[in-house]
């Protein structure tokens, strides 16, 4: 089943499994400080059902989270099940895993 899904967890970025296979891999999969504080803040954020002006900024937090998040996912999907490695571009899921790399560096 795992072969077919892309789990997306608020967690992943602040995930104390070190990943260092899939860093070896790209050094640039690796979170940056600043990154994992955005994880961890949405961590801290309550579940609701409806953001207001008064927790705007707890929204704010949990998209660009999520954002990332699924970015990561994402990439060591293609990693992992498609084989896909930064430097092969006959891959053909190569193309894919270039343009959401171009995002996730947006976030670095």
């Amino acid at each position: 089943r795992t072969e077919r899904i892309a789990f997306n967890f608020v967690y992943d970025l602040n995930s104390t499994d070190k990943r260092t296979k899939l860093w070896s891999i790209d050094k640039d999969l690796k979170p940056t400080e600043e990154m994992r504080k955005v994880a961890e803040d949405a961590e801290k954020i309550e579940t609701t059902l409806w953001f207001g002006p008064e927790n705007e900024g707890d929204l704010k937090t949990l998209v660009k989270c999520g954002q990332m998040t699924i970015c990561l996912s994402l990439m060591k999907f293609l990693i992992t099940n498609r084989e896909v490695t930064p430097d092969n571009d006959k891959n053909e899921y190569f193309k894919d895993y270039q343009n959401i790399k171009s995002e996730w560096m947006k976030f670095r």
